[in-house]
């Protein structure tokens, strides 16, 4: 039997429903000047879009459980995969000393920002604030 199922992410629901809403009130000019066999081409690359970011949002939602059960620094952190496109997010931190040295010539602030953006994380100035958006991001609990 396998443990309780993680809630869904209504934030990223409600993000995803907004953009769908505003491509869906372009249609009508587009099919004005568009062929249906477009049409069927534009939802068929759509739905591939839309499949691939729940994949990855379901991948991440399990790897967030398991770094959140991390208990010591030297235990490897499970990596997530970037929400737009459904790959690993390279590089990332693999221990949660890592994560805490981002920034601090690890890698660069901008490193941080890009794996932030590519969880569809909002980014921040502050190193500091950032660390600790990817901390909360992907699901590290305790601090070492």
């Amino acid at each position: 039997m396998s443990g309780p199922t993680p809630p869904p992410d209504f934030p990223v629901i409600a993000q995803a429903l907004s953009a769908v809403s505003e491509q869906v009130d372009r249609l009508p000019s587009y099919l004005a000047g568009n062929s249906i066999a477009e049409l069927l081409a534009f939802l068929t690359d759509f739905r591939r879009e839309v499949t691939g970011e729940m994949r990855a949002e379901r991948y991440n939602n399990v790897a967030r459980i398991e770094n959140s059960r991390v208990l010591h620094s030297e235990t490897p952190l499970v990596s997530l995969l970037d929400v737009r496109t459904n790959e690993a997010i390279i590089p990332f931190p693999r221990t949660p000393p890592e994560l805490d040295r981002l920034g601090l010539g690890y890698l660069h602030s901008s490193d941080l920002t890009r794996i932030l953006t590519a969880l569809g994380q909002p980014a921040l100035r502050q190193v500091d604030a950032l660390r600790q958006r990817l901390r909360s991001a992907i699901g590290l609990v305790q601090k070492f």
